[in-house]
């Protein structure tokens, strides 16, 4: 193939990776992760000061700030004073998305061939956590793309033969490394950097050749003036101790060694490439029969890794190891290919011959099923005509041209059919909890139905839904006592409180309670807001 038609190729992935992505992403209400991002962004905004996260009028001393400046860039870009929307909020994460499946595509190509980096791409675009992680405000999937723009850039540097076009993609390593340490921190590009100097290790490269691939002095100097100065601006901002205990401190980074001999990074973060779980030991095989081939042990010391490192950690999430599904997928990009090898050979009588019909008759099967919960989707209507068009394109191929094909043919067709499913789900209720639309409705009753002057307490139940909704502050108490307080404090003699059914006969000792709404929580309970008011308020 050119490279017009590797362009062509990226192109037509992207293309399909935005209609996963796009739909839903102005409709879908943020959830209680989501908010820290949006309604931070328009508190820095009100305050000013872009060094210093605040959350409900707090400082936030969680993440670095580089996704708070996008989302608040995009959102200046068309209203500099209007609170932030849930699409201008998740519009970064659409973005990041795309660039993680060039990132994908081009270290496929790169190391495998244009065959393996399309797929790759592909497979990512049709995966469950390319349409979580577009869906979602938070800085997850900006720091998925700048680790894969730091690993793209590197292998680029290792393959390059030209000196000055080396010395630039090294930089450009630090560079998406220093980005991705704005975004959430060094901790997994320094796994990944670490990973990449094991690869070429293991590739018995010259030291000299290794030290030219990796520019570690100038990378170095590259990462400290990038991140450096807006650490030192944030601390001069806040009061002397503010940080201690903070994540931003480095309050996850003690290793837990208890955790040690747990392989929960070894296989739980695998949920992130689903639908796509049957490929798992076809690439493990791919990768064991290629390990004679220098890229093959990078690929599998990219999971490895961080996988193992992230078990001394102490806290387990599988998404954690996001930044690492670029080495995942090309993995099982390898394994499709084995796969169709295997089948070729077979001249088409091999079982594993049936195995992308059943993917096909399973993503049916799911896109009937979300018509039935969704009947008035013409999103769904139009997703399940385009798996019925592929899945007949797809038979009417094999009956003319048979099934040996030495091309993945049937994995693209499936990956395309789960793509177009993903494209009809994100603009419905089907895949997201209900929880995130009744907290949004009752935040926006907080906001609209309350006296502006009213004190607003949250008892036992998270606030953050709540504060971006209402777009106000909501102050957290931890005993009837502290509503107590508060109420006796309130100007109009009432306040309002966020709490749990079951603990409302807890506040009638300070007053009468009056139940303004509820919102279901479980089976058991449900959350209130409640006016509670002192005799003659």
């Amino acid at each position: 193939m050119s490279r017009l038609d590797h362009g062509l190729a990226l192109v037509v992935v992207l293309a399909v990776a935005a209609a996963v992505a796009l739909p839903g992403s102005a409709r879908l209400p943020l959830d209680g992760h989501e908010v820290l991002v949006a309604q931070s962004v328009h508190e820095m905004r009100a305050r000013g000061d872009w060094i210093v996260p605040y959350f409900n009028q707090r400082p936030r001393l969680n993440k670095p700030p580089l996704s708070y400046w996008l989302t608040g860039a995009v959102a200046g870009a068309w209203d500099g004073t209007a609170q932030v929307r849930p699409w201008q909020a998740r519009t970064p994460s659409i973005l990041a998305g795309l660039g993680l499946l060039a990132g994908t595509f081009l270290i496929g190509r790169r190391l495998f061939g244009a065959s393996v980096g399309r797929d790759a791409a592909l497979l990512l675009a049709a995966s469950s956590a390319f349409f979580a992680y577009t869906h979602d405000a938070r800085p997850d999937m900006l720091y998925a793309c700048l680790c894969t723009a730091g690993l793209a850039a590197h292998v680029h540097a290792w393959k390059s033969d030209d000196a000055g076009r080396r010395r630039l993609a090294a930089l450009g390593m630090w560079l998406a490394f220093a980005l991705a340490t704005l975004t959430k921190g060094p901790q997994l590009p320094a796994m990944l950097l670490a990973a990449c100097v094991l690869g070429l290790l293991v590739a018995r490269l010259p030291v000299r050749r290794m030290i030219a691939i990796l520019r570690p002095l100038e990378g170095l100097v590259l990462l400290a003036a990038m991140t450096v100065p807006w650490w030192l601006a944030m601390r001069a901002r806040l009061p002397a101790g503010a940080l201690a205990h903070s994540q931003l401190a480095g309050s996850l980074l003690e290793p837990v060694w208890q955790h040690a001999l747990d392989p929960y990074y070894l296989y739980r973060p695998l949920v992130l490439l689903l639908p796509w779980l049957a490929l798992v030991p076809a690439a493990l095989v791919a990768l064991y029969r290629g390990r004679r081939r220098v890229e093959v042990p990078l690929i599998a010391l990219l999971y490895l890794v961080p996988a193992i490192t992230l078990g001394f950690g102490p806290q387990q999430r599988w998404f954690y190891l996001l930044p690492a599904i670029a080495p995942m997928a090309i993995a099982l990009a390898l394994g499709a290919r084995h796969l169709n090898a295997v089948c070729v050979a077979a001249r088409g009588r091999h079982w594993l011959v049936w195995l992308w019909p059943a993917h096909m008759l399973l993503v049916l099967a799911a896109a009937v099923y979300a018509l039935v919960r969704a009947p008035d989707s013409n999103g769904l209507r139009l997703a399940l005509a385009t798996v019925l068009v592929l899945a007949a394109g797809y038979a009417w191929q094999r009956r003319v041209r048979g099934p040996r094909r030495r091309r993945p043919v049937a994995l693209r067709i499936t990956a395309l059919m789960v793509a177009a499913l993903l494209a009809g789900l994100g603009d419905t209720t089907v895949p997201w909890s209900r929880d995130r639309y009744d907290k949004a409705a009752l935040g926006l009753q907080i906001g609209t139905q309350l006296p502006a002057r009213m004190p607003v307490l949250a008892w036992s139940v998270n606030p953050n839904v709540f504060v971006y909704y209402a777009n106000r502050h909501i102050s957290p108490v931890r005993s009837p006592l502290e509503v107590g307080a508060a109420l006796a404090r309130a100007p109009n003699r009432a306040v309002a409180v966020i709490t749990f059914d079951t603990q409302l006969a807890a506040l009638r000792a300070f007053g009468e309670i009056e139940t303004l709404a509820t919102i279901p929580y479980s089976a058991a309970r449900t959350i209130t807001l409640a006016r509670v008011s002192r005799p003659g308020g």
